[in-house]
């Protein structure tokens, strides 16, 4: 039984939907449910590239607390990393801290030339780039008025259709001036409530 599942690309309401009652800790939010669940407890890290050291301890520390059995971390290593300081997973695995795992299989894609495009990205990544591009899956637009509206409508799209979107800017310019153009969308195309 997990108590204890920590995604901050996941919502509560999603955990919800597929039927889990959990805690769930996030870089960004905790959310604390108490269900009924009698030691010992099976505790799964979704994304754990993404946990800092401060975030580590305070995970060991209730585990402890709360007597866990086991606690599994689960994501890729190499995918994302941390935003606080610190990479604990990475130095437990590289030390020998932790029993490795991987998972080899591709599940997620389920349309071939996606998938093809995932499978080139671990070794080949150019070549995945490439695959990705005559698929038509690249959009190119250098003039940044034009990519920030095209970004906005996809972002209305995708949360009118209630998927989740995430939107990544490397500079705060553009993060501004994505976000005020997503909010110019929303307005012009959503009911605000």
């Amino acid at each position: 039984m997990a108590s204890l599942i920590q995604n901050p690309t996941a919502s509560l309401e999603e955990y919800k939907e597929q039927g889990y009652v959990v805690h769930i800790k996030t870089p960004r939010h905790d959310f604390w449910m108490k269900p009924q669940i009698c030691p010992p407890e099976l505790w799964i890290i979704d994304q754990s590239s993404l946990v800092g050291t401060a975030y580590m301890l305070g995970i060991l520390r209730a585990a402890r607390q709360e007597k866990a059995a086991r606690i599994v971390f689960v994501g890729d290593q190499s995918q994302h990393h941390a935003i606080k300081a610190g990479a604990p997973i990475r130095a437990l695995i590289e030390s020998g801290g932790l029993t490795l795992a991987r998972l080899e299989t591709i599940y997620r894609q389920k349309e071939a030339g996606l998938k093809q495009a995932v499978e080139l990205s671990i070794d080949k990544p150019a070549e995945s780039l490439d695959l990705l591009t005559t698929q038509g899956r690249v959009v190119e637009l250098a003039e940044a008025t034009a990519r920030y509206q095209r970004i906005a409508a996809d972002y209305v799209k995708n949360i009118k259709g209630r998927q989740n979107t995430l939107v990544v800017s490397l500079a705060n310019d553009e993060r501004r001036a994505l976000n005020a153009t997503i909010r110019q969308a929303m307005i012009e195309h959503m009911p605000v409530q």
